[in-house]
C-alpha cells in the first residue's frame, strides 16, 4: 500500500494503473477476511492524506491525481469512503465546518489540538505556525474540493463524492463570521472548484461568489496590518 501510494503522479495511465493493481489486491483479502480488508482500508486512508499534505503543499495541481485516484478506490469499494472521510475530517475539521472557539471552557492549547495543529518539529516540540497550519489545512480543503468535482472517464462508475458537496461547504463557511484562516480556506476551494462550480449550479454561483467578494471579503479579520 505504501510503495503503491507514493508512487501516484501526474498521468491518467499511472492513476488508472495504481487505482487496479491495489483495488484488486485489497479485493483479494476481502475474500479470504473481511477484519483484515477493513485494516487495511483504515491503513490505506491513513498513508493516502499523508501523501495528500505532501503532494499538494508542493504543487498545487496534484490534488487533481490525487483525488481521481482517491474516487476511483472509493467507487470500487464503497467501505473505503468511511475511512477516508473519517481521517480527513479528523485531519481538517474546517472541513465539517468547525472553528472550536465557540466554547469559552477551551483554552487557546486546547483549540490548537481540536484544530490539528502539529509539531513542525516534534523533536524540539516547536508547534507549527499560524501560516504553516493553514498552509497545511488548505491542502485538505483542495483535495476535498478536487474529489467533488472529479467526472469519471467514460464507462467507469459515478463519483460517490459529487460536486454538491463543494457548493455546500462553500455555503456553510460563507454563512459563519470568518476567522483569519478563512481566507485561505475559501481561496483554496475555489481554486479547485470554480469551473464545475460554474457548470453545474450556473445561477447560484455567480450569486456565491459576489457574496464572497462583496460581503464576506471586508469581513476577513487582519493580519500583520493588512486586510
Amino acid at each position: 500500500i505504501n510503495r503503491t501510494v507514493s508512487q501516484l503522479q501526474h498521468s491518467h495511465a499511472v492513476v488508472l494503473e495504481k487505482y487496479q493493481f491495489l483495488s484488486q489486491h485489497l479485493l483479494g483479502i476481502k475474500q479470504q477476511s473481511q477484519d483484515a480488508f477493513e485494516v487495511l482500508l483504515n491503513h490505506l486512508a491513513k498513508v493516502f492524506l499523508a501523501q495528500v499534505k505532501q503532494e499538494i503543499h508542493a504543487t498545487d495541481y496534484a490534488a487533481y491525481f490525487l483525488a481521481r485516484f482517491a474516487y476511483l478506490m472509493c467507487a470500487a469499494m464503497p467501505e473505503f469512503v468511511d475511512y477516508l472521510m473519517g481521517r480527513l475530517l479528523k485531519r481538517c475539521p474546517y472541513l465539517i465546518p468547525r472553528y472550536h472557539d465557540d466554547d469559552p471552557t477551551l483554552s487557546a492549547d486546547e483549540i490548537r489540538s481540536r484544530l490539528r495543529y502539529t509539531y513542525s518539529n516534534k523533536e524540539k516540540k516547536i508547534m507549527e505556525t499560524f501560516l504553516e497550519h493553514a498552509e497545511n489545512q488548505k491542502c485538505y480543503v483542495m483535495f476535498y474540493g478536487a474529489l467533488a468535482q472529479t467526472l469519471p472517464d467514460p464507462g467507469q462508475p459515478e463519483n460517490p463524492f459529487p460536486i454538491k458537496h463543494a457548493w455546500i461547504w462553500l455555503a456553510r463557511i460563507c454563512n459563519m463570521p470568518p476567522r483569519e484562516i478563512t481566507p485561505f480556506l475559501v481561496d483554496g476551494m475555489l481554486e479547485i472548484v470554480t469551473v464545475r462550480l460554474l457548470q453545474a449550479y450556473p445561477h447560484q454561483t455567480p450569486k456565491l461568489l459576489r457574496l464572497i467578494r462583496e460581503t464576506i471579503c471586508p469581513l476577513y479579520p487582519e493580519a500583520d496590518g493588512q486586510t
